[in-house]
């Protein structure tokens, strides 16, 4: 059932881009019927041609003629339909994929095990769903034939059923063979993966020096091209697997044919005629062609088939998300954040927060401190909304929200685009010369500079400036929830201080304004600034109070306090 609805989903952006040419392309379905109906056609013109009947032989050439004629003109009219279309819905679906995508909302959706894949699936065939719909349209022009031939063969003799019949072990064989075909692509996209990350890591920067030094060139080759070997391996059993099976579809049609010609052949004079031989034969012939090609259809359309299908599935995601956000009722009130006895544990079963509980008050700039791995990223994204907790329950506050993440975008666009991201309001430069530390941008292009190597003179910025964007980018509106998690990391220590001098003053102007901000921070020179300090260990929370508050409990806080500040004065 997935599939016929995947097969209708195309259907339906096809009519949605081009109605007019998805009608005209069924007429190569048109085209099949009246060529296929030609065996008829054939077995009067000879009878009449042995009977030496004029009349019979010029209705049947007329009729022949006429046929042909009217096949080809439907089928030109449909080719040149077809081919439009193949385009069209080729966007159509890149489209789709990007609204499908887009629409879900929440990481842990995104990171789940079947929609990670199913969206890796789209985007490994998003090119080429336009020829799926060509595809499509082979199968429905394909299984044209062996219809039209089913009612040729009972109006020639009823006898010629029997052909059908031995058609069928061809058309069990194609569908075993894609199944075959689908099981040694998922098996094969295992090896792709790993290939991929090979060479992704050849053409990495930060590889570079150790490539070099370490000469890794031909270690980074030798496993690529193993990788790509096994996979190879895995689809060539597939495609030996369907030229045997296909084969042994071929030999059955065929031996079939033998022995209803041979059949018909040993029938008394009065059992058969020349036209019925000659209609045999064509029928024959034309039922032969008729499953090689549905097969090849067959095979062209499962890949993108299960394109469809994995669209589908995202789309089913993002519609259970927001009904089940519908049912939770709006998640920000406006009153602040309110964590609840809150539980994450990713899909791998690693428990992120344990049982969390924290009241963060409207108009409080709270800094929260902890090791790696002890959950503050994860608590972020859960008071984002990025993220629903495992168990419990969480308020958030209502209005605009900005984070400025760890892993922060690097859009390859001119700088005031890659700030702006088509917000309007702000003007993007004004802001990046209040954020930025140093100019590097004027004299370089000002705001119409392309960033990255994907533009023939565009300028790769170091990693303090992608992240001095990337807080711009944070910064330029004004929002109500303001999250900052490790906002100054790739800053040099000249940059660092005054970036995280305006990151703070922007911090302060949301809790000013009655918005919660949060700064997530190694730096114990940032958390005394702050109204309130959270220190987070194992995914629990420690310590929860202001800087004074936690030196005096000498809790896990103040430790780390006084380690940070022992360092400092040794240094």
């Amino acid at each position: 059932m997935s599939a016929l609805r995947a097969c209708w989903e195309i259907v339906k952006i096809a009519w949605r881009v081009g109605p007019g040419a998805l009608v005209l392309s069924f007429g190569e379905v048109l085209g099949a019927v009246l060529r296929f109906a030609q065996p008829l056609i054939v077995a009067i013109l000879v009878n009449g041609i042995v009977d030496r009947d004029r009349t019979a032989v010029a209705v049947a050439l007329s009729v022949f003629v006429v046929s042909l004629a009217t096949s080809a003109m439907f089928e030109s009219l449909a080719v040149a339909a077809r081919v439009r279309l193949i385009d069209r819905v080729g966007r159509a679906f890149d489209m789709e994929i990007v609204r499908a995508i887009g629409n879900i909302r929440r990481l842990d959706l995104l990171e789940r095990e079947d929609v990670a894949g199913a969206i890796k699936r789209v985007e490994d065939r998003a090119d080429a769903m336009g020829y799926t719909y060509n595809a499509l349209m082979s199968v429905l022009i394909q299984a044209a034939a062996p219809l039209t031939s089913l009612v040729v063969a009972v109006l020639i003799d009823p006898r010629l059923v029997l052909l059908l019949l031995f058609g069928i072990p061809a058309i069990v064989f194609a569908a075993r063979s894609n199944r075959r075909t689908e099981e040694a692509e998922d098996s094969a996209d295992r090896f792709v993966t790993r290939a991929k990350a090979w060479a992704d890591l050849l053409l990495q920067d930060n590889a570079r020096v150790e490539r070099r030094i370490y000469r890794l060139g031909p270690w980074y080759r030798t496993n690529v091209q193993s990788l790509l070997g096994r996979r190879e391996a895995e689809l060539r059993g597939a495609v030996s697997y369907e030229a045997r099976v296909g084969f042994a579809g071929e030999v059955i049609f065929i031996l079939g044919l033998v022995c209803i010609v041979g059949w018909l052949l040993m029938a008394p004079p009065s059992g058969f005629s020349a036209g019925l031989i000659a209609a045999t034969l064509l029928v024959g012939l034309d039922l032969r062609g008729a499953l090689g090609a549905l097969r090849f259809a067959f095979s062209g359309l499962g890949p993108g088939v299960r394109a469809a299908v994995a669209l589908n599935q995202i789309r089913e995601t993002a519609r259970d998300a927001a009904r089940a956000q519908q049912q939770r009722g709006p998640d920000g009130d406006g009153h602040g954040v309110a964590l609840s006895d809150c539980t994450y544990v990713f899909d791998n079963g690693k428990k992120a927060l344990d049982d969390v509980s924290l009241t963060v008050p409207p108009g409080v700039l709270v800094a929260v401190v902890g090791e790696n791995g002890s959950g503050k990223t994860t608590l972020m994204e859960l008071i984002l909304g990025l993220r629903e907790p495992t168990q419990g329950s969480i308020m958030r506050p209502a209005g605009a929200r900005a984070e400025l993440p760890q892993l922060f975008a690097r859009p390859q666009f001119e700088l005031a685009d890659a700030i702006s991201m088509g917000r309007t309001g702000a003007d993007p430069l004004t802001r990046l010369q209040d954020v930025a530390a140093r100019d590097f941008w004027s004299h370089r292009g000002g705001a119409s500079m392309h960033l990255g190597r994907t533009w023939p003179h565009g300028v790769d910025l170091s990693g303090g400036e992608w992240q001095t964007v990337a807080a711009t980018r944070a910064l330029l509106d004004s929002a109500d929830l303001l999250i900052l998690d490790e906002p100054t990391a790739a800053l040099d220590p000249e940059a660092r201080e005054h970036v995280t001098q305006q990151l703070l003053e922007a911090a302060r102007k949301v809790s000013d304004r009655g918005g919660v901000a949060m700064i997530v921070t190694h730096s114990m020179a940032i958390p005394h600034r702050a109204d309130l300090i959270v220190s987070l260990s194992d995914g629990r929370i420690q310590d929860v109070g202001t800087h004074a508050e936690l030196i005096a409990n000498d809790g896990a806080y103040a430790t780390v306090y006084a380690r940070a500040t022992e360092r400092f004065r040794h240094a």
